[in-house]
């Protein structure tokens, strides 16, 4: 299965999910194609570099944690950009909040003393420590969540994250010049991921509204205080009612779901839902979805943060040997200076998403 709603407008973008096993026969299965980040370092950022490199730096060649950001964007031809500026450093800690519709991509700088160092780096030794922290970030239960990894730890002091960057730079500060190379790790399976044809979300949950999912992402949201780039949707075909301590129970006893109800979780709860899934029998199995805030706006192929989500979810126990994908692609409702995030996630959005189900084969990393 494979379902996918588009930005108005535009054609159906494919996407997928992984297997533990040998994927079975799909009619009309493709190898999955992802479009990957395009590195937009401004001036603000290079300056700091300059200034850092002055008055803090000096000679000093260790590896520097920073963060960029990237959007979630209504414009069909905005390119798929990793944005550092003047905060990239400062930010880098983990729990540090972005502003409203940003997610963050985590990375490493590093910053040579001469041009010399710069090309004779050597970067795939640099590439495979960023590969041991995506390793650990996969092996987290929900490697999103920045406070529960900070309190954990990561590699070289790295934070786990699904989304990374590495940074190699110069900056030759006599002639105001900068000699930089960007890469975004990922993971890669021994099989490819292949994806069947694609089909709209709101024909894939009819006669399940579409906007119920942006619903079940606002609430999500303001009880995690905190942005899911990553996330996990359920959506329950007819009524159920779930026993105290359910995702969607306020701690006050059973909750009753009405038909249809949409739910929307951290990425944690993604392998628990598709365990009650297999669980469930007929009507009464409610439909788990693999989800992803998307920022490609290619109509033909999902964006490059699905390629490690695809090697988290292969990773966990018991992982389904095909799933359901939610490339969400509609920005976050605009949000007035200075207002919480929570109380904005509330508000309605404009826009669209895509969802997409696909079959992958599995091995080794």
């Amino acid at each position: 299965r494979h379902f996918i709603s588009p930005r108005p407008g535009a054609r159906p973008t494919p996407c997928l999910a992984p297997n533990l096993r040998k994927p079975p026969a799909m009619s009309g299965a493709q190898p999955l194609q992802f479009v990957p980040f395009v590195s937009a370092p401004d001036v603000a950022f290079w300056c700091e570099l300059g200034r850092r490199k002055l008055e803090e730096l000096g000679l000093d060649d260790a590896p520097i944690a920073l963060r960029g950001r990237y959007q979630v964007t209504a414009h069909g031809r905005a390119p798929m950009q990793v944005t550092l500026d003047s905060t990239a450093f400062k930010s880098a800690a983990p729990g540090t909040p972005l502003s409203p519709g940003s997610y963050p991509v985590h990375g490493t700088l590093v910053n040579t003393n001469t041009l010399e160092a710069f090309k004779s780096l050597d970067k795939n030794a640099l590439m495979e420590r960023e590969a041991e922290a995506l390793r650990e970030a996969i092996a987290r239960p929900d490697p999103t969540d920045e406070g529960e990894a900070s309190a954990a730890g990561g590699t070289g002091g790295a934070v786990p994250s699904l989304a990374r960057c590495l940074l190699i730079a110069f900056a030759d500060l006599k002639s105001h010049q900068y000699f930089y190379w960007f890469a975004f790790p990922v993971l890669a399976p021994a099989v490819p991921f292949v994806a069947e044809a694609a089909r709209p979300l709101h024909a894939a949950l009819a006669p399940v509204p579409a906007s119920a999912v942006r619903d079940a992402l606002a609430a999500a949201e303001a009880a995690a205080g905190r942005a899911l780039p990553f996330f996990a949707v359920r959506v329950h075909p007819r009524g159920v009612t779930l026993a105290p301590g359910g995702v969607a129970d306020a701690g006050t006893g059973t909750s009753v779901l009405a038909p249809g109800t949409v739910e929307a979780a951290p990425l944690s709860a993604w392998a628990r839902w598709c365990d009650d899934a297999a669980a469930a029998e007929g009507a009464s199995r409610a439909t788990p979805f693999l989800c992803f805030r998307d920022p490609c706006t290619d109509p033909a192929h999902p964006g490059w943060p699905l390629r490690n989500l695809l090697m988290w979810a292969r990773a966990q126990p018991g992982a389904p040997e095909l799933a359901d994908v939610i490339c969400w692609r509609e920005p976050p409702p605009a949000i007035a200076p200075g207002a919480a995030y929570a109380t904005a996630a509330a508000g309605a959005g404009a826009g669209a998403a895509s969802s997409a189900s696909a079959s992958a084969a599995a091995g080794p990393a």
